[in-house]
């Protein structure tokens, strides 16, 4: 099911639950600043019938009870709110354009990437929804060989020496202490690598035969530094950031891994070994 996107606010924000900002909606001068690297906008699974279709159900009933006892009656129908989105500009980390509160403007929403925009390498299957938002990449099996260690999407439209890749990942088959795992980074192909794939890079990774986030460089797979961590197979808001001094992780909206290690210049990437993971909502931002 895909994620929906609600506001979060900062600590301390005077704003009523389920507010989403219009707009032309800026915070009040007097508020805190928002946190360092806090994310504005966090995912939640659209579960159950919509708001429409319960209006609905409901309007059916209330004309046959009506029609029933003769009693005739008027109403309207309501409908599902609509998304609001917020084009903003993207502002450098730290500023405001508006003058008013540190953080805001947050990067908007949209657009998101599209997958299906993205090489396909190595062995995994990848099934796209939403169009191009929603990405599943599966190996079709539950131990590493050589044959799908290397596997899964690279940017066909972005180059860059840093990178902040912010989008929302779940973990479909992966078990805890056993191989396999999924990585977001940046970095290039091998050569031959659509057949027989390797990549040249770095990357944040969660490694479930480790039990948790590490920076890794690719293709040797040396690791520097382990953000320990049990994923479930919900959805986990990722923001990561690759230059050339750190790696950086926070996860739902909590940092949780960050190394003195650098990363090269090269493509955004998503990779699955020894099962399947589901990538959505991805926005790449070059810094």
């Amino acid at each position: 099911m895909t994620p929906a996107r609600v506001f979060h606010p900062p600590p301390g924000w005077p704003v009523e639950p389920g507010f989403t900002p219009g707009p032309d909606w800026v915070p009040d001068p007097s508020w805190p600043p928002a946190p360092d690297r806090w994310q504005f906008w966090v995912g939640t699974d659209r579960r159950g019938p919509s708001v429409a279709a319960v209006l609905a159900a409901i309007g059916m009933t209330g004309l046959l009870v009506a029609t029933l006892i003769g009693v005739v009656t008027s109403r309207t129908t309501g409908a599902e709110p609509p998304e609001v989105k917020i084009s903003n500009p993207v502002v450098e980390h730290g500023s405001s354009s508006t003058g008013v509160a540190p953080g805001w403007p947050p990067y908007s929403p949209e657009p998101f990437l599209d997958f299906e925009a993205w090489q396909a390498f190595g062995a995994a299957n990848a099934e796209f929804n939403d169009n191009g938002r929603t990405a599943v990449l599966d190996t079709h099996d539950t131990t590493e060989t050589g044959h799908t260690t290397w596997s899964g999407l690279i940017s066909t439209r972005t180059t860059a020496c840093a990178v902040r890749i912010v989008g929302r990942v779940r973990d479909l088959t992966h078990d805890a202490g056993q191989a396999g795992g999924f990585a977001i980074g940046l970095g290039e192909l091998a050569p031959d690598a659509l057949t027989h794939a390797a990549l040249t890079g770095s990357a944040v990774q969660y490694d479930f035969r480790a039990g948790g986030f590490q920076a890794a460089v690719y293709p040797a797979g040396t690791v520097h530094g382990i953000g320990p961590d049990v994923l479930n197979e919900g959805w986990h808001d990722v923001d990561v950031t690759i230059d050339s001094r750190s790696h950086t992780l926070v996860v739902d909206g909590t940092p949780t891994l960050h190394t003195a290690t650098g990363g090269g210049c090269g493509r955004p990437f998503t990779r699955v070994w020894a099962g399947a993971t589901e990538f959505a909502d991805f926005t790449v931002t070059p810094l």
